[in-house]
């Protein structure tokens, strides 16, 4: 293992000894521990390397899994080898900007107040979504603009199998105690008192 690394980032040397390479990974919390090591290998080379690093992950997922990506951020921060980005929750006009944009033409603000509503401007929620929209065919062009179709409202109630996956699987990261709250919450409905959900 210790060669396969040193191999890597000589071959990086390389690849970056006449431009600049941006290399780019998606969905770090998925990542294997050889991976997370690679990573961190990379970062605290004392050689100069025109590499500049990108990656995403989702600190939920991180956090629930124990994953070793979360000690290796930590401490690569802390050396002042790398930055940790956070990603706020989207606006209302932001989201209306990505499903003007994935739609292709003007939207409704019917439509993007229902998105909003649903997802509450997280991007993961936010694309599902509008894919799942699309899909369904639960939007139309009307009068020049994006709207939902007619009738289309309990489409859209629903969500998709692939969020449905994601959440549950959330949820069963969760502790016990933490598990018979919610349980406790989704009875008492979308709104509660701590009082309601305490009894």
């Amino acid at each position: 293992p210790a060669r396969m690394l040193r191999e890597l980032a000589e071959a990086l040397e390389v690849l970056t000894a006449d431009r600049t390479l941006v290399l780019i990974l998606e969905d770090l919390q998925w990542s294997d521990p050889s991976t997370v090591e690679a990573l961190a290998y990379l970062a605290q080379r004392p050689e100069p390397a025109r590499l500049l690093v990108l990656g995403t992950y989702r600190p939920v997922e991180v956090l629930l899994r124990g994953h070793s990506l979360r000690g290796m951020l930590q401490e690569l921060c802390g050396r002042g080898h790398g930055s940790d980005l956070r990603l706020e929750l989207l606006s209302a006009a932001d989201v209306a900007a990505y499903v003007a944009g994935r739609l292709g033409g003007p939207v409704g603000a019917p439509l993007t107040a229902c998105v909003y509503a649903r997802t509450d401007g997280n991007a993961l929620f936010m694309v599902t979504i509008v894919e799942h929209m699309v899909q369904q065919r639960a939007v139309v062009q009307r009068a020049g603009q994006w709207t939902l179709r007619e009738g289309a409202e309990a489409q859209v109630a629903s969500l998709p199998e692939g969020l449905q996956g994601l959440l549950r699987r959330r949820i069963q990261a969760l502790p016990p105690a933490v598990c018979r709250v919610l349980e406790a919450a989704s009875v008492v409905g979308r709104a509660f008192t701590v009082a309601a959900v305490a009894a």
